[in-house]
């Protein structure tokens, strides 16, 4: 991680108003500089998963359907983050391989999950069954997808989601579901990816 003095950091033409001290007593000086410590973006990485749209279930979805293969796929998530340890979603962007929103579409929820969920059909409303509550651990809302010519895309920044891993996983589970009626396609893509990093 980067060291920094903390001169470095602070516009030359202004004056602190206070003395610095360290944990000792000792006062800070240009011959004795604070340090401060910088993390950012290296400590940030991206997790994926894919859903290959199909099945008896692709066409017209009520609002809150789950949007996922025939027989309900549960996303995985590998986060790269230590098996219960603590992290954060920033980001989100989600991807859809063809020319057009699907119609109707507003938009999606992503159920997060600390272990694997019971699956949900395609064109099933989304349930939280009691015996899925203790892994849930909320959900994040993703925008409209956004026609940009060949595919759709829809880019989330501002998430600010904490979760906790189990004690003996690494990986976020999911279940898409959305947010209006749409009609989705037959063997379309849709490719979501979390900006997270540790916390």
């Amino acid at each position: 991680m980067a060291q920094f003095p903390l001169s470095n950091l602070l516009d030359g033409t202004k004056k602190l108003a206070t003395r610095i001290y360290n944990a000792t007593g000792e006062l800070f000086t240009p011959s004795n500089p604070a340090f401060v410590q910088l993390s950012g973006s290296n400590t940030r990485q991206t997790a994926s998963d894919t859903i290959l749209m199909g099945g008896a279930g692709v066409g017209a979805h009520s609002a809150g359907d789950v949007v996922s293969t025939a027989a309900g796929e549960i996303l995985e998530f590998s986060t790269g983050l230590a098996a219960g340890a603590s992290g954060i979603i920033l980001s989100s962007l989600v991807t859809l391989n063809q020319n057009a929103v699907f119609s109707g579409g507003a938009g999606y929820y992503l159920y997060l999950y600390s272990a694997s969920p019971t699956a949900i059909a395609d064109n099933a409303a989304y349930n939280l069954p009691a015996a899925d509550l203790s892994k849930y651990i909320g959900r994040i809302i993703i925008s409209t997808l956004v026609d940009l010519g060949d595919t759709c895309a829809a880019n989330d920044v501002s998430h600010n989601f904490d979760f906790t891993l189990a004690s003996a996983d690494t990986k976020l589970y999911g279940i898409l579901s959305c947010i209006g009626g749409e009609t989705t396609i037959d063997a379309k893509t849709v490719i979501i990816k979390l900006g997270k990093a540790a916390l």
